[in-house]
């Protein structure tokens, strides 16, 4: 499915889009028909497609994601892109070296190696002013171990989701900011016109895969939701100078703003007389 070119902002902001067109190559697989006239089970049954069982369990962390995500939130500048960026590599790096390191001992995937986006990333940010960034960035410390094949692709589905609406990011911000946009865009356009064509290639891999460990697969892909919602979250409030700190209490609270305890329940106790310091 192809975003139609406007001059309105994409409906989908961030880069993991929410449309169910999106899933053309999980329809070939379908829960088999029941011949008895039992309720339907809420577990998977065997024929459904790994994918489409994926699509349902990760449907609602996603969206949390995509909350935090957003690239396309007003302003959308070059500061705001390299923002993202930034983000985006100290999410990546981390997940496609553990990836890695599972595929050095078994085959994932036949087209692994173009699936590794990183490098693309990297080119970008140093069009952006950022020449070394496993020098210069943080990266996710919340993933989850990556140790089993079931593992490593429930850590692929998460990353090749994202490709779906990185290419509407890129039309859309071709728009607005197209000279940056033209220089910095390799991780957008990774897969170029073969982007769907990828993402049905992956789905087709997970189907050829009987003896996966699906809760494995799954389990893994919740949990670098939640890690990567969280990393957004930080990255994007303390690029914003949002201080994430919590805030002291009691004593401590006392203590940070170094006046007596008399004084601060005189001056509150004018607006707030039940107000007492625990």
């Amino acid at each position: 499915m192809d975003l139609l070119v406007s001059s309105d902002p994409p409906s989908a902001a961030s880069p993991w889009p929410s449309s169910d067109a999106l899933y053309d190559c999980s329809d070939a697989s379908t829960e088999a028909p029941r011949c008895d006239n039992s309720p339907p089970s809420s577990a998977p049954s065997r024929s459904e497609s790994l994918l489409v069982h994926l699509k349902h369990e990760t449907g609602a962390p996603q969206r949390l994601l995509e909350a935090r995500a957003t690239m396309l939130s007003a302003p959308i500048t070059e500061q705001r892109y390299q923002q993202y960026c930034r983000a985006l590599w100290g999410l990546h790096a981390p997940l496609e070296q553990r990836v890695r390191k599972v595929a050095d001992s078994c085959l994932l995937l036949p087209d692994l190696e173009r699936r590794f986006k990183l490098g693309l990333l990297t080119g970008d940010l140093a069009e952006l002013g950022v020449a070394a960034p496993e020098v210069e960035l943080p990266v996710c410390q919340g993933l989850p171990a990556i140790d089993s094949p079931e593992r490593a692709l429930g850590a692929l589905y998460v990353l090749e989701r994202s490709t779906l609406g990185n290419r509407h990011m890129h039309r859309y911000l071709s728009h607005v900011l197209p000279s940056m946009t033209a220089r910095a865009s390799r991780f957008l356009t990774a897969y170029g016109a073969d982007t769907q064509h990828m993402w049905t290639a992956f789905g087709e891999h997970l189907m050829a895969k009987q003896a996966l460990d699906r809760d494995a697969v799954v389990d893994t892909a919740l949990k670098i939701f939640g890690a990567a919602t969280a990393w957004f979250g930080h990255a994007f409030a303390r690029e914003d100078g949002v201080n994430l700190e919590p805030r002291p209490r009691g004593r401590a609270r006392r203590a940070a703003l170094a006046l007596p305890r008399w004084v601060i329940e005189e001056a509150l106790g004018r607006w707030a007389p039940r107000w007492k310091i625990r």
